[in-house]
């Protein structure tokens, strides 16, 4: 079963409603059977959305496990781009936690067995929930210079739009902000699919998390290449432990009509 809902953080504001909550989307995978039921927070890559990795919630779920997803706002193919969403990254762990916190107010869930899953981004979402923090230092360079960002294909314009609506002083609340600590000390552990991160995090932080991370990676990746990404995770996380997916796994064979097999199979091993 699945069930979709509009949950609202009144701390934080709505990027396009001058006075609103941000709003935050939730998308539930249920699993059949009765609870207590462990539960895996699930984060898109960016641009996309819940329903782009559908298979592995479905997968999870029929495994035993409630899956909440979230649409990130402004950051989310299920709204209009808003290019404060792609470039604030630690507003996303957020919102899970935001999730989370209705979940566990609706739902009979195992609190001792709370995980967090992520694509992309939301690999980089997951860890941060875990403990990654983002490095003031690297951060500050792509503020300095934001036409040094690669390209998105999601978003061309990004540049271009961002300076749109952020002065230099917004740029120089954001490197103020990047480095912030959002882990949420209820999540045991966090499963990460080709995950941005990398030399854009604070090694330190990777250092500290006490949580185990499993990464995962297809060789062929030429958004996040996994030299550079992944096993930066596997080079300073403590307790982690990863594989390839397969020597032909494009970074969006993710998010693909036919996504990587045997990926559900991992997963569940890992969680369990």
């Amino acid at each position: 079963m699945i069930s979709r809902s509009l949950l609202a953080d009144p701390t934080r504001p709505h990027w396009r409603r001058p006075g609103a909550p941000r709003p935050v989307a939730m998308t539930v995978f249920e699993p059949s059977g009765p609870g207590p039921y462990p539960v895996v927070l699930l984060s898109h890559g960016t641009g996309g959305e819940v329903g782009d990795l559908a298979w592995f919630a479905e997968g999870l779920a029929a495994g035993g496990h409630l899956v909440v997803g979230v649409d990130h706002h402004g950051n989310t193919s299920r709204e209009s781009y808003d290019p404060r969403g792609f470039v604030r990254w630690w507003e996303r762990p957020l919102d899970l936690s935001v999730a989370l916190d209705a979940v566990l107010d609706t739902y009979d869930v195992d609190r001792d067995r709370i995980a967090v899953a992520g694509f992309s981004l939301g690999g980089y979402t997951a860890a941060a929930l875990v403990g990654a923090r983002v490095s003031t230092v690297a951060y500050a360079a792509l503020a300095e210079d934001p036409g040094r960002a690669p390209v998105l294909p999601e978003y061309p314009n990004l540049v271009e739009d961002l300076r749109a609506v952020v002065d230099e002083r917004g740029f120089a609340d954001y490197v103020e902000e990047c480095g912030r600590d959002v882990r949420d000390r209820r999540v045991r552990a966090a499963y990460l699919m080709a995950p941005m991160g990398g030399p854009l995090l604070d090694p330190d932080s990777l250092r500290g998390i006490g949580a185990p991370v499993r990464v995962v990676w297809g060789d062929a990746d030429e958004i996040l290449p996994p030299e550079v990404f992944a096993r930066f995770y596997l080079t300073h996380v403590p307790d982690v432990s990863g594989r390839s997916l397969g020597a032909d796994l494009g970074h969006y064979g993710f998010v693909s009509a036919a996504p990587p097999a045997g990926a559900v199979a991992d997963a569940l091993a890992f969680l369990g």
